[in-house]
């Protein structure tokens, strides 16, 4: 069941004789462990990442003191310029870059947010990983204003922006006229024509 506004969220781990979570490194692994097409519903811990951070912690607690949190999942069904698609999932965000990411500016012109942070910057300050949406932010920010978008951008408050387009959404699509970048929880998925991402409520669990 997906977080409501005002709502705890999370509830102290009781580890069970025989039963662990499965260990992953960051963001991309624990979106690897989601089938898309499965009703199941791993149970992992991550050592570190954009998700881990949007709890406000930089590495799992010690063993005895964590939690265990119902995490979205969201799919994204990418369309290759052949016509050819891609599906696969991102627990934190999805990004649209021309370059490894440098911020907001030329380099970034969308980012679809399941957690809040990307990198150092808080892209998604409304953002929540288990209340059923995505924060989406398209746009770019000329050369002049790049500096002061970053800096605004490490507390979220680089949002409204007269050059940046915002909308929350259980679904989202677009396509583009050329061929883009597109990554996945800091991962580089290839270069595509068009996107559908949909939330998929409570798809994993992690124990941090």
């Amino acid at each position: 069941m997906t977080i409501e506004k005002g709502s705890d969220w999370g509830e102290p781990w009781d580890p069970q004789p025989g039963v662990s979570p499965v260990e992953v490194d960051d963001d991309a692994g624990l979106a690897a462990l989601v089938d898309p097409t499965a009703g199941s519903s791993p149970v992992a811990t991550v050592a570190a990442g954009d998700l881990l951070r949007t709890l406000g912690l930089d590495r799992p607690r010690p063993l005895g003191e964590r939690y265990r949190y119902p995490i979205d999942a969201v799919v994204a069904r990418l369309r290759r310029p052949d016509g050819g698609e891609l599906e696969a999932c991102f627990v934190a965000h999805l990004t649209v870059r021309n370059r490894p990411f440098t911020g907001i500016g030329p380099g970034l012109s969308l980012a679809v947010m399941n957690a809040a942070w990307l990198g150092s910057l808080r892209l998604g300050p409304r953002a929540h990983p288990n209340d059923g949406l995505v924060d989406v932010t398209e746009g770019t920010v000329g050369l002049v204003q790049r500096f002061e978008a970053n800096r605004r951008a490490t507390s979220g408050a680089h949002l409204p922006h007269p050059q940046l387009r915002t909308r929350r959404s259980a679904t989202w699509e677009t396509t583009w006229p050329r061929p883009v970048g597109v990554w996945l929880d800091g991962v580089r998925r290839g270069r595509f024509a068009a996107v559908r991402v949909e939330v998929r409520p409570d798809a994993l669990s992690i124990v941090v």
